[in-house]
């Protein structure tokens, strides 16, 4: 079952790591490291977590230190706590490679553990200092048979408390130039054991104001599967056993998530049966060739309250979101257009196309009466106007706004008042703007809102 889910990242120095994968598979297996060797462990004295070196690295272990029982589910290289990446073409199969047909809808797909065959991904540097693990892997395609991607993860791992703490960096090679659109990425996929069926969010307007959570997954429910997908709007997803205590996730940028249970019966099963729980926060990101992409994200052991009150405390909490595309594009993907590529300067350079060209903010949650004024810093040098359109908080899109646009190719600053805008009251989501047609470029320094 696959999952939906500090160290140099140059594309030479990647180069050599495939060459690197290549030297350590000839090796004979008496130089190898063995079964029992292959996990690495940092305890603190409240939590022990456990890497699988066999499998690039992935969380295979997670218990509370002294005997505690292990949470995170291994049935078959998709489970695990891992990074999962997604992008095009849909089928991914190049010539000479072997395809799961049961996977193929899932295109580009290089996780951390290791493929749908059996095989695990190589770690190719390692490093635990008793504080910190840091490790680099070439990940394996999970619908192909021991196909290496053509990217690198970078993993560093640290405890704090009853938390792990996450840095994570995706840098991508790959030999396919094309820019794909943008798809929901797992941060990370996160797969508990059986005990831990009870899937639990805050998915309320009110977030960090002690709103009660919502209970998605239960015992005796029947639901879990297919997946679900909520809005967790304080950034947190938690599954729990019977007394309200198990694993939390944690990842300060993502509303959007995706979990249940898979398997019966609920409420029991080790890391090698095949029940489990999921949880993934997901961002829709554009994966360009030769991107690096970095993200965050913690664990936490502990009770419902023990996991709510982290995230409440490290929470970003937004009231006028505004995004400044200095370095990178802010978690905003395109819809039937693409942009300049990979790195972002300064700006997002959009190419101008077909009717429907639009840019479309990540999912997050804002308050109308906080943000009355639109704002965008932008240079079009073609049109007469941009179509501005909000989704609520309840998926109902509101708009469109017409933003008058003068099309001389130089930046300007266009601020729209949306007080007179029927339904921009209360919780909002997301931002869409759609393009004028043309031929050109369209170029936005910063998207948002003004209190």
């Amino acid at each position: 079952m696959c999952p939906r889910v500090w160290v140099s990242n140059s594309v030479v120095k990647y180069k050599s790591l495939v060459l690197a994968v290549c030297v350590l598979a000839a090796l004979p297996a008496a130089v190898m490291q063995s079964r029992a060797a292959a996990m690495t462990y940092l305890d603190n004295g409240q939590i022990r977590l456990g890497l699988d070196l066999d499998m690039g690295g992935a969380v295979t272990y997670l218990a509370e230190s002294g005997g505690g029982s292990n949470m995170i589910n291994s049935w078959d290289h998709g489970r695990q706590v891992q990074l999962s990446f997604y992008s095009g073409p849909v089928p991914f199969h190049p010539p000479g490679t072997r395809l799961d047909p049961s996977w193929r809808a899932l295109g580009w797909n290089p996780i951390q553990a290791g493929d749908a065959f059996g095989h695990g991904s190589r770690v190719t540097y390692f490093k635990n200092n008793g504080r910190t693990i840091h490790l680099r892997c070439v990940p394996l395609i999970w619908p192909l048979n021991n196909v290496p991607a053509e990217c690198v993860f970078e993993c560093a791992y640290q405890l704090a408390g009853k938390t792990v703490e996450v840095d994570n960096r995706l840098v991508n090679a790959r030999s396919d130039h094309t820019q794909y659109a943008g798809r929901d990425q797992e941060l990370p996929a996160v797969y508990s054991n059986g005990a831990w069926y009870k899937l639990v969010s805050y998915t309320g307007d009110q977030p960090f104001t002690g709103g009660a959570p919502t209970t998605l997954v239960d015992l005796n429910d029947g639901k879990g599967w297919p997946w679900l997908t909520f809005y967790g709007t304080e950034h947190w997803a938690a599954l729990l056993d019977k007394n309200d205590h198990g694993l939390g996730v944690f990842e300060p940028d993502a509303c959007h998530f995706g979990g249940g249970f898979a398997g019966k019966p609920k409420g029991v099963g080790g890391p090698k049966n095949d029940q489990t729980g999921y949880i993934a926060p997901n961002l829709d990101e554009i994966l360009d060739d030769n991107i690096t992409y970095s993200f965050h994200y913690v664990l936490i052991v502990g009770s419902l309250d023990d996991i709510r009150r982290y995230a409440s405390k490290h929470a970003r909490p937004v009231s006028a979101p505004r995004w400044i595309f200095k370095k990178d594009r802010q978690h905003w993907i395109y819809q039937n257009t693409t942009d300049a590529g990979w790195p972002i300067k300064r700006e997002l350079r959009v190419t101008l196309g077909p009717p429907d060209a639009a840019l479309l903010s990540p999912e997050t949650l804002w308050a109308a009466q906080k943000a009355p004024t639109f704002q965008m810093e932008a240079a079009l040098d073609s049109g007469r106007e941009v179509s501005l359109m909000l989704q609520s908080s309840r998926h109902a899109w509101l708009g469109p706004v017409q933003i008058p646009i003068i099309p001389d190719g130089r930046y300007r600053r266009y601020q729209t008042n949306l007080s007179a805008l029927t339904g921009y009251s209360g919780a909002m989501s997301r931002v869409k703007l759609i393009l004028p047609q043309g031929e050109s470029v369209a170029r936005f320094r910063a998207i948002g809102f003004m209190k």
